[in-house]
């Protein structure tokens, strides 16, 4: 408490000497907080309060506070760096389903093309076999007609050798 006094004494002198103007008001307005049950213990509370305050501010709040914005700034680049990943990996997504549907378009021309090379080969493959099949069967045709034409000949020519021969049986039994 002494100590108190002391403190509120030597504020007192240094006013005096250096605002001599002020303090009359200066009493006035220490009338005025006794009058409102602040004294000198009250006073230096707030004094050290604010010391304590300035102190902590520079020791804790400042770097706190810059620590905070740092991880803010960070937090903001590092959604900025994800978004950007996200974009380029949407383009590429895009590039790779671009890509995807050129090889299917390539791939289906080419086996349209192989389906068509195929029906081709086909008909070729069926146009040709139509014509051997005519040409065998016209062959066989010609052949047979050949051979009829042949057995026909040799036929007309047996059943003459034939005839004239029931006909010398039939002349050498009836006489």
């Amino acid at each position: 408490m002494q100590i108190l006094d002391l403190t509120m004494s030597f504020l007192l002198s240094w006013l005096e000497q250096h605002c001599s103007g002020l303090l009359s008001a200066g009493a006035e307005f220490g009338v005025f907080l006794n009058s409102l049950g602040i004294n000198a213990t009250t006073l230096l509370d707030a004094v050290c309060i604010a010391v304590l305050y300035s102190i902590l501010r520079r020791v804790y709040f400042l770097p706190f506070q810059k620590l905070i914005h740092a991880r803010r700034r960070k937090t903001v680049e590092d959604a900025l760096a994800a978004e950007k990943i996200r974009a380029e990996a949407e383009a590429r997504q895009l590039q790779y389903q671009e890509k995807v549907a050129q090889e299917r378009a390539e791939l289906r021309a080419m086996y349209d093309l192989a389906k068509r090379q195929s029906q081709d080969q086909e008909t070729d493959v069926i146009a040709r076999a139509r014509d051997e099949a005519k040409k065998i069967a016209q062959h066989a045709s010609e052949a047979a007609a050949h051979e009829r034409e042949a057995l026909l000949t040799q036929m007309g020519s047996e059943v003459d050798v034939l005839a004239e021969h029931v006909a010398a049986q039939l002349v050498s039994g009836l006489s």
